[in-house]
Formats: C-alpha cells, structure tokens, sequence
C-alpha cells in the first residue's frame, strides 16, 4: 500500500509539472453577441488542453482536457518542435483577396524558454515560416481545435 501511495504522489507530480510546448489562441470574429476566445495548449507530456474564454453573461474561463496523445506521436512531436529554425512569417495566399470577421488563429511552440511563432491566419490569408519548419505542428493544432468544435456537438 505504501508503495501505490508513492506512485500515486509521483504521478500526480509529473502531471502537474507539465510543461507546454505548443498553443493555439483563437480570438475575434463575428458572431451574435461576443464570441468566446479559445485555445489549445500541448503540453510535454501529450496532454491537449482546452481553454474557452466566455465574456456573455458574465465573464468565465473553463477549461478541460481535450485528449492525452500516445508516447510515440508525443515523441515524434517534441523532435519535430526541437528542430524548428526561426524564420520569417510569410503570406501563403498573397495576391488572393482578403475578408473580414472570422477568428484570427496564431500557432506557437516552445524551445527551452523562447516562444517561436511559427504561423498564424488572418483575414482569410495564412502565414507560415519560409523554411516551412513547423507546418506539421500548425495542422496537428488546428486538428485539435476541429475536435474540440466536434465535441462541442
């Protein structure tokens, strides 16, 4: 018994000590009455956290979690944001027109302490790394944020 209570604390340690490697912050657009922001955080350990923003009625945040990914696709996932190389963020779609009032997306990863943006899409237009590192990454998140719609159903 002693030792399950041992492991029970360390688990518990570990998950609380997990740190995030990975965000989606969705904000703005048009909808009746405020929209809520969201965002999706991935965190060390593969956890996929989802956090709503509402401001109607009153303000509130809720916050669960989304999926816990598997060790291999967690593994393959820190390799890929570990070798990201800063670039400039260019316009895919450039010379195509632009909209208005859809939620603006903006992709993150994190490297040791440095916050490396590595996309966002704005105004019907994405904007991606030049080196293209991080793509995977940007559409593994805006999976997520699509379960997250699916399981709001």
């Amino acid at each position: 018994m002693k030792h399950f209570l041992l492991l029970t604390a360390f688990l518990m340690a570990s998950v609380a000590s997990a740190k995030p490697v990975a965000f989606l912050k969705q904000s703005g657009g048009f909808c009746p009455g405020t929209c809520p922001s969201s965002s999706i955080t991935i965190e060390q350990n593969g956890t996929v956290i989802v956090e709503i923003q509402k401001y109607v009625p009153t303000p509130s945040v809720e916050r669960r979690v989304l999926l816990r990914m598997g060790k291999e696709l967690t593994a393959a996932m820190l390799k890929d944001i570990q070798s990201i190389s800063s670039a400039e963020l260019v316009d895919t779609d450039e010379g195509q027109p632009f909209c208005a009032d859809i939620p603006e997306l903006l992709f993150t990863v994190v490297q040791g302490n440095q916050k490396i943006d590595i996309g966002y899409d704005r105004d019907c237009h994405k904007f991606r790394m030049a080196n293209f590192h991080g793509s995977q990454i940007v559409d593994m998140l805006k999976d997520f944020l699509q379960l997250h719609y699916y399981s709001l159903r």
